[in-house]
């Protein structure tokens, strides 16, 4: 074997595996979160309240935990859980949505003083959020 061929085969392999590292690298920035924003509304409006009400009245829950989701960004566990109440006691009162920046003071201030698993759980307390949406956010929070 030739020199000249080894060296092309060397380097067809090289632009190869190269080939493959970045097309792995785009696949997984697609499926990685957006960089957060202002937090997920969980405060349904009028009309999504409406909307839920009327399906549980109807007997379609699924549709209703759909809904609920669609509109506050719910976890699929605490969307049921509200719809579940929903139908026993009726909708929560309407609140205003959480203030961002007492929000990350508060969870800040937990992290700092208990540390990152209890910010976890009181931020899922303070918003409804799921596990995944509260690890994400006290991520993002960082030290400061």
């Amino acid at each position: 074997m030739s020199d000249s061929l080894l060296w092309s085969i060397v380097l067809a392999a090289s632009l190869v595996m190269l080939a493959l590292a970045v097309q792995r690298s785009l696949r997984a920035k697609k499926g990685s979160a957006a960089p957060f924003g202002p937090p997920p509304r969980t405060v349904p409006d009028t009309a999504t309240v409406q909307r839920v009400t009327e399906l549980v009245e109807s007997d379609r829950q699924v549709e209703a935990v759909k809904v609920l989701r669609q509109a506050t960004g719910l976890g699929l566990v605490e969307a049921k859980q509200r719809v579940d109440r929903w139908g026993v006691a009726g909708p929560e009162p309407v609140t205003d949505e959480v203030d961002r920046s007492a929000l990350d003071a508060e969870v800040r201030a937990v992290v700092a003083e208990h540390g990152e698993i209890a910010g976890i759980k009181r931020l899922r307390q303070r918003t409804g959020w799921g596990l995944a949406d509260t690890k994400a956010y006290v991520d993002r929070l960082g030290p400061r």
